[in-house]
């Protein structure tokens, strides 16, 4: 049973050090949402799945740009509300909710998350931010960027 708790209590402290290289406030401990409030949302998110899209191919050292910079601000501004990151432990101990999406450091480093992916969903579950990264063979670390939501497709990169 001790291994049991402190295997939980390893993996809990795995998904802090995880977060605070994708949040800006590295000092903060950002609020974990409950499995009871994400419910109603995993079905809006999926409902947007479906309506509008757009996916971008880009080398993983974009997001560190000053144009990507600057799409991030302008998503913020049309969609200004809390999101909530996602990654694979986030299943286990709630999604990560910030104030803003202002408030994501997209300038983690390549090896912050083993599967290479993170989502960030807003508050209301209508965008959705989807960063899927590899090495390619010929082409280095890349990142795939899937944008959805009617106000965040709206905005080109």
């Amino acid at each position: 049973m001790t291994t049991t708790k402190n295997n939980g209590s390893e993996r809990l402290a795995q998904y802090y050090t995880q977060l605070q290289n994708l949040v800006k406030d590295k000092l903060a401990v950002p609020d974990l949402l409950s499995f009871a409030d994400i419910g109603a949302l995993r079905d809006k998110v999926k409902s947007i799945e479906v309506i509008s899209k757009k996916v971008y191919q880009l080398p993983f050292c974009e997001k560190s740009s000053p144009r990507f910079e600057k799409f991030v601000l302008s998503l913020a501004r049309a969609q200004n509300e809390s999101v909530l990151i996602w990654t694979e432990l986030s299943n286990e101990f709630g999604p990560a909710k910030l104030k803003s999406l202002l408030d994501v450091d997209f300038d983690f480093p390549f090896g912050t998350l083993p599967e290479g992916i993170v989502v960030i969903v807003n508050q209301s579950g209508s965008g959705k931010i989807l960063l899927d990264w590899e090495v390619d063979p010929d082409e280095g670390q890349m990142l795939t960027l899937e944008v959805l939501g009617d106000k965040w497709t709206n905005i080109e990169f």
